[in-house]
């Protein structure tokens, strides 16, 4: 099988459903699942068979989440490296063939170049570009070991 990006509309719709059971994967990791369309990812995910690692910085929604859809959480701050290789080192304890990732993070600070601080920048290119190249790379080293993708 190949390894794809996977976007999945927040509503439960019938569409969306039917669009997915054909794709009974073993393990999907979200990065940002505790609320919103990462949540509503979840969900649909492990509705249609998936089992589902969330990874989130919020820790009650995040593990209710992962309580009512049979699946784990782990505490993830994206920002850190050590902290997204756990959560793939968590995964696939759990689901042993990982073969979804769905990097369903991002941060914003506001203001102008005069206001924001360099930890700023560099907070917010940790988040929204380092970590998807780190998550992409976990994958990629995952598909390999596994010979999926």
């Amino acid at each position: 099988s190949r390894g794809f990006s996977l976007c999945v509309p927040t509503g439960r719709t019938r569409a969306s459903k039917h669009a997915l059971q054909g794709l009974r994967m073993n393990g999907a990791l979200i990065f940002g699942g505790s609320r919103g369309i990462g949540q509503a990812t979840a969900e649909l995910l492990a509705a249609n068979g998936w089992y589902v690692t969330i990874a989130d910085v919020l820790e009650e929604p995040g593990e209710a989440i992962a309580s009512e859809i049979g699946g784990s959480f782990v505490r993830c701050d994206v920002s850190d490296p050590d902290q997204i290789a756990a959560a793939f080192a968590s995964t696939d304890k759990k689901t042993q063939l990982l073969k979804l990732v769905f990097n369903n993070v991002g941060i914003t600070r506001y203001g102008t170049v005069e206001v924001l601080e360099l930890s700023d920048w560099r907070t917010t290119f940790a988040v929204n570009v380092t970590a998807q190249f780190l998550s992409a790379k976990s994958l990629s080293l995952c598909y390999a070991r596994t010979g999926v993708g």
